[in-house]
């Protein structure tokens, strides 16, 4: 049960820093296409 839990945590902390991590590369992006 321990396991299960820790490695959902893991792919959730995952999910969100890459999900953080590729909103900042697009807005980058996407300021300077604009720029």
């Amino acid at each position: 049960m321990y396991a299960i839990e820790s490695l959902a945590c893991y792919f959730y902390t995952s999910y969100l820093v890459a999900t953080l991590h590729t909103g900042a590369r697009t807005e980058t992006h996407s300021g300077q296409k604009s720029f």
